[in-house]
């Protein structure tokens, strides 16, 4: 696995260390089971960016690709199969994720404030983006529920989207 920066080798660090002593919180081992109560799983996802990511890791230029590596590496830390980058439909999905419960295409966007009618634009660009893009298509044939889920982040404060593949602008 290669590592861009510093920034993400410090997250990766954290996580892996954190996990490796045995002793992560049961919250975040719980963080992706249940994506039915969309507000919990968005405060869920600031709480860890605020215990986790510094305010000097997200003040860089590519502030998406470091959220992006952030989420990665938990999913990966927490066992989760998921891809990176994956060539998807007619573009790149951010992360493919694969549960035993569900698979899933998330895409990340950047807010210009943490205000939540800015968080809930770009989260609805995010899943915007998968649909036009179809990055849902790797998925499609799948047994399981396929979500797309749109996460917006403004410093350590994230809100996240959630729609079942197939349901019309039902947001989750």
């Amino acid at each position: 696995m290669y590592i861009p920066n510093e920034e993400a080798k410090r997250v990766w660090a954290r996580l892996f260390l954190d996990t490796r002593r045995g002793d992560p919180t049961p919250k975040i081992i719980k963080l992706f089971d249940d994506l039915s109560d969309l507000d919990e799983f968005s405060a869920q996802l600031t709480e860890f960016a605020s215990m986790t990511l510094s305010y000097h890791d997200i003040i860089k230029e590519d502030v998406e690709a470091l959220y992006h590596v952030f989420f990665f590496t938990l999913l990966y830390v927490m066992g989760y199969e998921c891809k990176s980058n994956r060539e998807a439909g007619m573009g790149r999905a951010d992360i493919l994720l694969y549960t035993p419960q569900y698979n899933a295409v998330i895409e990340f966007k950047v807010a210009d404030s943490g205000d939540d009618a800015a968080l809930a634009a770009k989260c609805e660009a995010a899943i915007a983006q998968i649909d036009s893009k179809e990055y849902w298509h790797e998925l499609r044939n799948s047994p399981l529920p396929v979500y797309k889920i749109g996460i917006a982040c403004h410093g350590k404060k994230c809100l996240a989207y959630t729609v079942l593949h197939g349901a019309v602008n039902k947001y989750i």
